[in-house]
């Protein structure tokens, strides 16, 4: 710059070698060195100083390395590692070359100026152009670039220039402005890299802010030298602080948008990831889905462990969660990598995304396999008979946001079926799609029935008669239970209790029938004649600790002779019996008790009391016959 200051107002060579080093490690030290002793060489130093400034150059660079590592091993949040790391070697480097400079061109007691100007110098230089060279060699030019549709940043761009260029204009002009304008237009300057990361796209301020402040350099060398080529050396080592200050502020500025921009891409990823079995989750696998460019129908591999709440409740939460684990590892070695996306869709519910060219059939079979052999070595003994895989082709994009619905409409089938529990979709995914949504929507009106609301359906109570041969005296039924909907259609509890079932109504559904049943009895003329009525509860209900207490209030509201506990498992009741020729082979068998089409159809339960209350007891003339028949022969 000087006589007095025979340095440059920013040395960037250091700089882009600190970075270099951070991003790629040690391997260019040895290259790096040799260039500063090639450079103190061609300066026409002296031999030590030359040992001196090249070992010193060696060591910073061995230090920025290990102090990057010991941050990385012992800092643990990543903001303090950016925010320590590069100010840290600022500090030693400037420090460093400081008193390499001062002991190099000073022979006697050293001028401030020289030591100010040499610590500033380092200093900027080192914030502004190491991030820049690590960034370059990390991430590549591409980091610098706008995102991809992103055209509204191309406006700010633009401004955000063209306001750099009119303040480096101005301050080159200050000297003919008024003292009013040229006393704030430097601090105005000072704005431009903190404006920078909030204008610009999150790689590019790196960039911009370090070419800003090198042209603002330039400006202020041009600004403060005279027209005879002196330099106002006070002038310039303000203007210099006021540079290093840019640079600090910039550095921070960028490290906390930095900082901000990674802890949310993180959040981001983590969202799309199911933090226990390590794989995607719905909202990842609907984001790869939904993201794919080219549209080919893909299929659908699910498997899903059944009733997982209630497993947790007997097994503890904990070996639920190791038998995910155990799945999501099956997984993992079973498919091949690449090939297919997988996720973890909710508790218990896995899914695999297949395109038709990794033949997902052969893939969804030997899945199949490998959880057999899981089963087998134990360490899915807990699920066993209890998995149930799936297979639903045809899936495209559009089906992305129904995943979970079509998985858990096929498990649904796949429990129907006995022994291997597979169930493979060759319809339309639709189809199921539309099974759920007509699943939710009665589900809906089961859950206002039960509340009082009815204009959606109804629950209606039927009773059938059962046939005891023994004992024909004794006049049974059991309940049964129905819905009406809206439309008047009637449908059979296979219709609507496995939905019941499946979204946790049964224990209310249980104790909503439990009180209308027994109140109907108690209130109705022909409920004195029947001696027993039999009313089925949901294993939900008889594995809930209320089940007591709702039977013990509902018979203490209705003053019923229960015997519940002595009945359980006394009785044989054969179903479904149609002839009088099945009444007499079952009662060669000891079976004596008979329901079904034959005996009596289902009926309406204030119907089945009208008639006993008429002296009826509402059993066909034909089995009636067969009922003589089987009582002449036991006698």
């Amino acid at each position: 710059m000087s006589a007095n200051l025979p340095i440059s107002p920013l040395w960037m060579a250091n700089s882009l070698a600190y970075g270099t080093v951070l991003a790629i490690g040690l391997k260019p030290v040895p290259y790096f060195g040799l260039a500063a002793l090639t450079w103190n060489l061609a300066r026409g130093d002296t031999p030590l100083e030359i040992l001196v400034g090249t070992a010193a150059f060696v060591l910073l660079m061995l230090f920025v390395a290990e102090f990057s590592g010991w941050l990385e091993r012992h800092v643990e949040r990543d903001r303090s590692r950016r925010l320590l790391r590069v100010p840290i070697i600022a500090i030693m480097s400037a420090t460093l070359f400081t008193l390499l400079g001062v002991w190099q061109f000073s022979s006697g007691r050293p001028a401030p100026e020289l030591i100010i100007g040499l610590w500033l110098s380092e200093a900027t230089s080192v914030l502004l152009f190491t991030p820049l060279a690590r960034q370059w060699l990390r991430y590549g030019v591409q980091s610098w670039a706008p995102p991809e549709g992103e055209s509204r940043l191309w406006p700010m761009m633009l401004a955000w220039c063209s306001l750099a260029i009119a303040v480096l204009v101005s301050i080159l002009a200050m000297e003919s402005m008024p003292w009013v304008l040229t006393s704030w237009l430097p601090y105005l300057a000072l704005l431009m890299p903190i404006l920078a990361v909030y204008l610009l796209p999150v790689g590019l301020p790196r960039l911009v802010a370090p070419l800003f402040v090198l042209a603002w350099t330039v400006v202020n060398l041009n600004l403060y030298t005279d027209t005879a080529g002196v330099l106002d050396e006070i002038a310039m080592l303000q203007g210099q602080m006021i540079l290093f200050t840019a640079a600090l502020v910039g550095f921070l500025s960028i490290e906390a948008v930095h900082t901000y921009h990674r802890a949310n891409r993180r959040l981001q990823q983590a969202s799309r990831r199911d933090g226990l079995t390590g794989l995607d989750n719905d909202l990842g696998m609907t984001g790869s889905l939904a993201g794919r460019k080219v549209d080919e129908p893909l299929a659908l591999i699910g498997i899903q462990v059944a009733d997982i709440d209630d497993l947790a409740t007997l097994i503890g939460l904990d070996e639920v969660h190791a038998l995910e684990c155990c799945i999501a590892d099956t997984l993992r070695e079973t498919v091949p990598t690449g090939c297919a996306a997988s996720a973890c869709l909710q508790p218990g519910l896995f899914a695999l995304l297949v395109p038709f060219s990794e033949a997902p059939v052969t893939l969804a079979r030997d899945l199949r396999h490998a959880l057999h052999r899981a089963e087998q070595n134990g360490g899915l003994s807990l699920a066993r008979l209890e998995l149930r895989v799936v297979l639903v082709e045809g899936i495209e994009s559009h089906d992305a946001r129904h995943l979970t619905s079509i998985l858990l409409m096929a498990s649904a089938r796949a429990a129907s079926r006995e022994g291997e529990r597979f169930y493979h979709h060759h319809g339309e995914p639709e189809t199921l799609i539309e099974a759920h949504r007509d699943a939710l929507y009665l589900i809906g009106h089961l859950r206002d029935a039960l509340a009082g609301v009815t204009h959606g359906g109804n629950f209606e109570i039927f009773a059938q008669p059962i046939l005891d041969i023994r004992q024909p005296e004794v006049i049974r039924a059991e309940v049964l239970l129905r819905w009406r909907c809206a439309d008047g259609r009637l449908l059979e509890a296979g219709e609507f209790l496995p939905i019941a079932e499946r979204f946790g109504l049964m224990p209310r559904l249980d104790v909503w029938v439990l009180s209308k049943v027994l109140s109907i009895i108690s209130t109705h003329p022909g409920g004195e004649r029947l001696d027993e009525v039999a009313i089925n509860l949901s294993g939900d209900s008889l594995a809930g600790a209320d089940l007591v207490r709702s039977l013990s209030e509902c018979l203490e509201r209705y003053g019923c002779t229960c015997a519940i506990a002595d009945y359980l498992g006394a009785r044989v009741i054969a179903e479904f019996v149609e002839t009088a020729d099945q009444i007499g082979v079952l009662s060669q068998l000891g079976v004596y008790c008979f329901q079904g089409y034959g005996i009596c159809r289902p009926m309406p339960l204030e119907v089945y009391l009208e008639g006993l209350q008429k002296g009826r007891n509402m059993i066909g003339k034909e089995v009636a016959l067969a009922q003589q028949q089987c009582q002449s022969s036991g006698d």
